[in-house]
């Protein structure tokens, strides 16, 4: 063996993860890869690396595998750059390369704060309604820019008011709220609404309109 080189000596198959080597240099561990990657390296038992090539192969290896966690994660759904870095993190990569990473996607479009929040508030206007006070907290617990959030908040609230918003949560959850006696049904309004964040003016309006839905499908309901 040459001063200063690296040898592969071995290349198994890996008894923890299905259709991955591990790759072991001068009889120790150092990555593991799939049989593809094997290949495109061109990796084989015996074969001799200079101090250089070696380093070259860990920091190339050690990126794929950075960019590949990164879009398996964003794969699942939409990041905030924040979530994404803290994940990247958290797995146990460099933070000098998970910034590099970040600032790539975020270069090419990939990764987007303005986006995220943008999904954040979408989904949650349609599966789980709140006001736009706890909307903007929740994204800015994610590492959205509070200018950021506010201008995006801003376009999806110029065709939807508050008490829209606090409105179709109460017909979410009618029954709890269909109650004979009008006072005891407004309270539990107040309080759910509270809870979401609504301002009084917004829950005043959504609790009024809501009890004069209730009472025309009960008058509709005697007729018939």
């Amino acid at each position: 063996m040459k001063p200063g080189s690296r040898t592969i000596s071995a290349v198994r198959p890996s008894r923890k993860v299905a259709g991955y080597y591990s790759v072991y240099v001068d009889l120790e561990y150092a990555f593991s890869l799939t049989e593809l990657q094997v290949k495109q390296y061109g990796l084989r038992v015996g074969l001799v690396l200079s101090e250089a090539e070696f380093s070259a192969l860990s920091s190339d290896i050690e990126s794929r595998k950075l960019r590949d966690a990164a879009y398996r994660i964003l794969a699942r759904r939409s990041h905030s750059i924040k979530e994404l870095t803290t994940k990247l993190l958290k797995r146990g990569f460099e933070k000098r390369a998970v910034t590099s990473l970040t600032e790539e996607l975020e270069q090419k479009g990939i990764l987007s704060d303005s986006e995220f929040a943008d999904q954040w508030i979408r989904n949650r206007l349609q599966l789980r309604p709140r006001s736009r006070k706890l909307l903007e907290a929740e994204l800015i617990s994610k590492g959205v820019k509070r200018a950021v959030a506010q201008e995006v908040l801003d376009r999806h609230f110029q065709s939807v008011s508050e008490s829209d918003v606090a409105l179709e949560l109460l017909r979410k959850d009618s029954r709890r709220f269909r109650a004979e006696n009008s006072i005891d049904s407004k309270r539990k309004m107040y309080n759910f609404l509270r809870y979401r964040g609504f301002d009084y003016e917004a829950i005043r309006l959504a609790a009024d309109e809501f009890l004069k839905e209730v009472s025309s499908d009960n008058t509709d309901s005697t007729r018939k």
